[in-house]
């Protein structure tokens, strides 16, 4: 059983650190990733973002909350690890929504 909390644990880790990985853009004149360089010195309206489906972060929070529930049914308490590898989830998962958002 501890094996199994250990690969859930692994798991949202990974989820999160995924999360957190961006393709990287060219700056602009602005600094603003993915800004075009404009011929007048005039900036431009900038359009609203066009949201995206992000798959690879629905499917990593997916994971993350099969993996809270696993977790959560889990009998012994593991000296207080089960209760930290829960709050190390529910994190990922609040950053996993956040991510969605953008």
């Amino acid at each position: 059983m501890k094996s199994k909390l250990t690969t859930i644990c692994a798991a949202a880790v990974f989820a999160l650190m995924l999360a957190m990985v961006t393709p990287a853009a060219p700056n602009g004149p602005s600094g603003i990733p993915g800004e075009a360089v404009s011929a007048s010195s005039q900036p431009a309206a900038t359009p609203a973002p066009t949201p995206v489906d992000h798959p690879e972060i629905r499917k990593a929070l997916a994971a993350l909350q099969n993996a809270r529930a696993d977790v959560a049914r889990a009998v012994p308490d593991y000296k207080g690890h089960r209760a930290e590898a829960l709050k190390a989830i529910d994190e990922a998962i609040s950053q996993l929504n956040i991510c969605l958002t953008y």
